[in-house]
């Protein structure tokens, strides 16, 4: 993946907002999945809906950058330790590091298929 040099969007798409029951359109983004991480349930080229939040639960997908990459993972906190979890079980768990530089974007409410 590329990195995240600023939150300046690389296009406009314009789409009916209340087809997704958005209320503040400030709150979300729409981001396309790249890679095959995050399979079956996110194929490369999907374009998901992501709230802008720093909360998240366990099995919520989450819209992050980590160490300068963005990225959709399910995040595992134990009491000690952050994993990055994807879908797919080819790839297998990142553990996180305070030095890592975590940044929680928000997390995926709507995945439309790339056709």
């Amino acid at each position: 993946g590329s990195e995240i040099v600023n939150e300046t969007p690389t296009k406009t798409v314009w789409f009916n907002t209340s087809i997704f029951g958005i209320n503040n359109v400030d709150k979300y983004i729409l981001v396309q999945a790249k890679w095959n991480s995050m399979e079956p349930e996110i194929q490369d080229g999907d374009i998901l809906l992501v709230h802008r939040q720093k909360d998240y639960l366990p099995q919520d997908k989450v819209f992050l950058v980590h160490k300068g990459k963005p990225k959709v993972k399910r995040i595992l906190k134990t009491e000690s330790e952050l994993y990055l979890i994807s879908s797919n079980q080819e790839h297998e768990p990142v553990q996180v590091f305070e030095e890592d530089n975590l940044d929680v974007i928000g997390v995926v409410k709507k995945i439309i298929s790339n056709p």
